[in-house]
């Protein structure tokens, strides 16, 4: 395999103990923070701040809704699926964590993907 680096375990990419915003100290603590940043559209939670093209909620360099699952129900999913349909939802109460091939069959069963 060229390209990439030998030695390196790939494991800790896809299973981190911890997201590298916590690793590092980057997390901010004040809820005030977080919260001012929540739009709240029916029972979803909308992030109004940082994103991806697709949507998704970002914090530096890590997905948000992924640490929102962590903190809500205290382990790291595979992939977190969101059963609303709405990228930008932090709502733990609306994820649920998936095989990448579940949560690729769910987004075409919903037309997400084409």
């Amino acid at each position: 395999m060229q390209g990439r680096s030998r030695g390196k375990s790939t494991t800790r990419r896809y299973f981190p103990d911890r997201c590298r915003a916590c690793r590092y100290g980057k997390v901010r603590k004040d809820a005030a923070w977080f919260l001012a940043r929540i739009h709240v559209e029916g029972d979803c939670w909308i992030w109004t701040g940082a994103r991806t093209r697709a949507g998704y909620a970002l914090y530096g360099t890590e997905y948000l809704h992924r640490l929102v699952f962590h903190r809500y129900y205290g382990f790291w999913p595979v992939t977190v699926d969101h059963l609303c349909y709405r990228p930008p939802c932090l709502n733990p109460r609306h994820m649920e964590s998936v095989t990448l091939s579940e949560n690729i069959r769910r987004a075409w069963v919903h037309r997400r993907l084409s």
